[in-house]
Parts: C-alpha cells; structure tokens; sequence
C-alpha cells in the first residue's frame, strides 16, 4: 500500500524543481512589468511633466521680470 502511495505521489525534487520554475516566472515577469514601468516614465511622464513645470516655471520667471521693469 505505501509503495501504491509514492509510486502516485511526485518526488520532492520534482516539486522543489517546479516552485523554482514558478518564482523564476514570477521573477521575470516583475523584471518585465518594473521595465516597462521605467520605460513609460523615461518617454511619457517625465517629458510631459518636465513641459507643464518648465512653462510655470517661465511664466513665474517673466512675470517676476516685468514686475521688476516696472518698479525700476
């Protein structure tokens, strides 16, 4: 009967072997996703926020200027 019982059963090195492969998975595809998250941030987000911060801050700048002209 135990020798029904382990011939059913996979070996422990087969398991080991298979959660490795899986959190080898899971390793890649959080390499993936975190790469694909640093590259929509590299080309989309910071392009875009640097051009809505870069025109408030000349905005800022110009009118500080001219309210300087003018006292002066």
């Amino acid at each position: 009967m135990t020798d029904l019982l382990h011939l059913n059963s996979p070996a422990a090195s087969e398991v080991d072997a298979d959660d490795d492969d899986y959190s080898s998975e899971l390793d890649d595809d959080l390499k993936e996703s975190i790469e694909q998250l640093e590259q929509l941030l590299s080309l989309v987000i910071f392009p875009i926020a640097g051009k809505f911060l870069g025109r408030k801050f000349a905005f800022h700048v110009w009118a500080r200027w001219l309210d300087r002209r003018r006292i002066v």
